[in-house]
């Protein structure tokens, strides 16, 4: 697989190698993975380097298990989701917050968080990939897509800029509420999904939410969904009010109890 940094193939020991481009062999990167090398991480949800890798002594990249069965969430994305069950669907953002918050927790952030690096296995499994790009420490995370970054990190550069926590939850709200409402936060009835990287409105209700039947309805989730949750939303897209990881999944947890 070819991406914007390196190429990643199998090995012949059932291992994934990741080679960087040349431009991309830099000596913080190689920094950056030894430390990541050295460091006790214990989850099997993230894919973490195991090793790095020279070619003829100069550093070239890192190996990484292979996870199989599994493939990227945002193939779910491209249906709305609506090819999940919907408890499953919370089933996902509950086990991407546990993930999440166990990372946050050794001082390590995601940095580029969006669904091509989330894998899904067996309906709700999530595992998150291509850690090689994590903030660890001081060694920042030099890469974003546009869709899930928040505009006051666009515009800089950021392999000389280090995240906080609190840039986390741009992307994790974003990507909770695609998985829970089929919807972009920003989606605009009048357009569509067109313009919305630009176009940056929460438009759905948190007041007369009107009750939805038809499940074709772009509202209809939204509609049937909880107001702890809507209200979690609209607090974090129109307040900037940050609920973290652990309420978060309380309040999904709560939820699917009681449905």
């Amino acid at each position: 697989k070819i991406g914007g940094e390196a190429t990643v193939y199998k090995s012949s020991n059932g291992l994934l190698v990741k080679i960087f481009h040349n431009e991309e062999r830099r000596y913080e990167t190689l920094k950056k993975l030894q430390k990541m090398v050295s460091m006790d991480i214990r989850s099997v949800y993230v894919n973490w380097p195991l090793d790095v890798l020279y070619h003829n002594n100069d550093f070239c990249g890192y190996v990484m298990k292979e996870i199989t069965d599994a493939e990227g969430l945002d193939m779910s994305r491209i249906y709305s989701f609506n090819n999940l069950e919907f408890r499953n669907r919370v089933r996902i953002c509950i086990n991407l917050l546990k993930i999440v918050s166990y990372l946050h927790s050794k001082n390590i952030l995601i940095g580029d968080m969006k669904f091509d690096n989330i894998l899904l296995k067996n309906k709700h499994e999530v595992y998150i990939i291509d850690s090689g790009s994590f903030q660890i420490e001081d060694y920042s995370c030099g890469v974003y897509n546009a869709g899930y970054t928040s505009v006051e990190l666009q515009g800089k550069n950021l392999r000389e800029f280090l995240r906080s926590v609190e840039d986390e939850y741009f992307p994790i709200n974003k990507i909770l509420f695609e998985i829970l409402i089929g919807k972009d936060p920003y989606y605009n009835p009048k357009s569509g999904e067109i313009a919305i990287v630009d176009d940056r409105k929460f438009r759905f209700p948190i007041k007369n939410v009107p009750e939805i039947s038809d499940p074709k309805n772009p509202l209809f989730l939204w509609s049937n969904i909880n107001n702890e949750i809507r209200k979690t939303f609209h607090d974090y897209f129109i307040k900037n009010i940050i609920t973290d990881t652990a309420q978060w999944t309380v309040i999904l947890n709560k939820f699917i109890s009681s449905n």
